[in-house]
């Protein structure tokens, strides 16, 4: 389901992102080692929607989730100020 709506968000010609929740949070982890986790954030803000795949078969430290809750709970603030 998650792909199907990915796929007519794009058709919309929508910004769309497919990912895994482990590559996501790697991603993130590499961006805070480099001191560019506000960059990234803000690179990955501009995405109209987002799928994460495998969020619930991914066990991760506390630091990656908290990291994960981040960008997520940022999303719906940012498109509503927009």
């Amino acid at each position: 389901m998650a792909v199907a709506l990915a796929v007519a968000a794009c058709r919309q010609r929508k910004r769309v992102r497919f990912t895994t929740a482990a590559e996501l949070v790697t991603e993130m982890i590499e961006a805070q080692s480099q001191l560019q986790l506000t960059r990234f954030r803000n690179r990955w803000m501009r995405y109209e929607l987002v799928v994460l795949d495998e969020l619930g078969y991914v066990v991760m430290p506390d630091a990656a989730a908290e990291l994960l809750f981040q960008v997520i709970a940022a999303a719906p603030s940012r498109r509503r100020s927009s």
